[in-house]
């Protein structure tokens, strides 16, 4: 995979360091490439990173949680489909405190679909067990959304803010990063 992934050729871009330096209480994420954590780096947040389940009980916050694994050393990488379906118990840790976090916070999704199986679970299992007063999640970005996908992800308790129409003269590899950057990080970073 890192033979494949030239994770060194690429450097963070100004989106990531503007998003570090939102007053996150944490970021999961579950890219492998190093890009977060290298923007960490010249964040004012001081962030510890988090890529294994060990490192949970040193690591103070705000944390950088790589749910499934990253290409700086190559373990706990998550991909397959069994990888997926042996989740919850292989990573217990990892899972816990993803639900944790999604209990306490409301949480904002960029960069990401809505349907990758942990999440579902995760989000299910508090859906479950807090019911109507579980805490919003958003789903942010340029996301073209038919209304078959948002009316299933707002009854899963995802609210999506759908930003595929300020950005429609982009080129299609270009509309996430100008939708966030152009519309999220100003409205996050606001007092």
């Amino acid at each position: 995979l890192r033979r494949r992934i030239r994770d060194d050729a690429f450097e963070p871009g100004q989106i990531h360091r503007d998003l570090l330096d939102l007053p996150w209480a944490d970021v999961l994420t579950t890219n492998y490439d190093t890009l977060l954590e290298r923007a960490a780096r010249d964040s004012r947040r001081g962030y510890d990173l988090v890529l294994a389940e060990n490192d949970l009980a040193h690591a103070g916050g705000p944390r950088i949680i790589k749910l499934h694994g990253s290409l700086r050393d190559g373990t706990g990488v998550v991909i397959s489909e069994e990888d997926y379906r042996t989740y919850p118990q292989r990573q217990a840790a990892f899972v816990n405190t993803a639900r944790q976090v999604f209990i306490e916070n409301e949480l904002c999704l960029l960069g990401f679909s809505g349907d990758d199986p942990n999440f579902l679970q995760w989000a299910g299992w508090v859906r479950d067990r807090l019911g109507g007063r579980a805490r919003r999640i958003y789903l942010v970005g340029a996301l073209d959304l038919p209304p078959v996908k948002r009316r299933l992800l707002e009854a899963r308790g995802v609210a999506p803010i759908d930003l595929a129409p300020a950005v429609r003269g982009e080129r299609a590899d270009r509309r996430h990063t100008a939708a966030i950057s152009q519309h999220v990080v100003p409205r996050l970073s606001r007092p």
